[in-house]
């Protein structure tokens, strides 16, 4: 795996972004944000991550998140 991440070509969407990782395997562009963990029966594993700047009313709805 860290061959992979450390690729040149190496980027994945992930839940705050795009992920790249230089030379050595370690993460580029760090940006911690904090996420709330929801029920979604439409994600692959029954979960969704909702960044908490997204929700204005406390609602997973308000981040454009439609589960049900």
């Amino acid at each position: 795996m860290q061959k992979t991440i450390a690729s040149p070509n190496f980027s994945a969407t992930g839940a705050t972004g795009t992920i790249e990782c230089d030379p050595n395997g370690d993460r580029q562009n760090v940006r911690p944000e904090l996420v709330h963990i929801v029920k979604c029966e439409k994600e692959k594993f029954g979960v969704a991550f909702v960044p908490v700047s997204q929700i204005s009313d406390g609602k997973s709805g308000a981040a454009g998140l439609k589960s049900d």
